[in-house]
C-alpha cells in the first residue's frame, strides 16, 4: 500500500495546476495558498 505525505499531494496539486493555469503568484506563493486551504480543510474536520 502507497501513503502519501500532505506535502506529497500538495506538491501534485500544485504541479496540476501550473500544467493548466497560468497565475500572477510565484511558485513558493502558491504553495503556501495551498498549504492554507490545507490547513484550514483539516482544522474543519477537527471541529
Amino acid at each position: 500500500m502507497t501513503t502519501f505525505t500532505n506535502e506529497d499531494n500538495i506538491n501534485e496539486l500544485f504541479d496540476l495546476f501550473k500544467k493548466s493555469h497560468s497565475t500572477n503568484f510565484s511558485d513558493l506563493q502558491l504553495k503556501a495558498i495551498l498549504f492554507a486551504a490545507l490547513f484550514e480543510v483539516l482544522y474543519l474536520k477537527e471541529n
